[in-house]
């Protein structure tokens, strides 16, 4: 999703340059890009956190067993 909304994006943006598309597009294709962005970092911390539980669960937590 995140790759798609990059794309987007810059195509938003091209389009924009060039007198093809409203200043609006360009800011939808910006925040979605921006949105997936987040929702990207949010999922990472999401397994980084299932991480932590399953080794504190497991009794491993030492540094070098995190990801």
């Amino acid at each position: 999703i995140l790759q798609q909304a990059s794309l987007a994006y810059r195509l938003a943006l091209k389009n924009y340059s060039v007198g093809q598309s409203a200043y609006t597009d360009l800011l939808n294709a910006y925040n979605a890009e921006r949105n997936a962005e987040i929702s990207a970092i949010g999922a990472l911390a999401s397994v980084w956190a299932a991480q932590a539980a399953l080794q504190a669960a497991v009794g491993d937590t030492s540094p070098n067993a995190m990801p």
